[in-house]
């Protein structure tokens, strides 16, 4: 049996509870026009970067030096590397302001230490 929820339980709950942790995700901005705007795009665009939408908030907030028909976007999406969602964005025709995710340099570390032995077997 499910409850319903009401203003009161809603204030009461904590961002954590609302927002659940995932230790996969990533934060982006992402500035578009108020005419633009459209969730089921953007949740596309994320989607063709094979990444999940976790959660999308529009701000009251403009990005900097642009006009009040601009709005920014906060999402959330379910992948520890942005660059490709960010690239996906822009395809569609919206502008990814920032973006970060967990860092994990030692990846970055193998990716590169494999890479050069690779390249090293195939000077022989």
């Amino acid at each position: 049996m499910t409850k319903e929820l009401t203003a009161k339980d809603i204030k009461k709950l904590s961002a954590d509870e609302l927002y659940c942790p995932a230790p996969d995700a990533s934060h982006m901005l992402v500035a578009c026009r108020r005419d633009d705007y459209s969730a089921s795009c953007m949740a596309r665009a994320v989607e063709d970067a094979d990444a999940h939408v976790l959660n999308l908030n529009v701000t009251a907030l403009h990005p900097e030096g642009a006009g009040p028909d601009m709005v920014l976007v906060a999402l959330r999406v379910g992948r520890r590397d942005a660059a490709a969602v960010a690239r996906s964005l822009a395809r569609y025709g919206y502008e990814t302001v920032d973006f970060d995710g967990p860092a994990d340099t030692a990846d970055d570390d193998t990716a590169r230490m494999r890479a050069a032995a690779l390249l090293r077997y195939l000077e022989m």
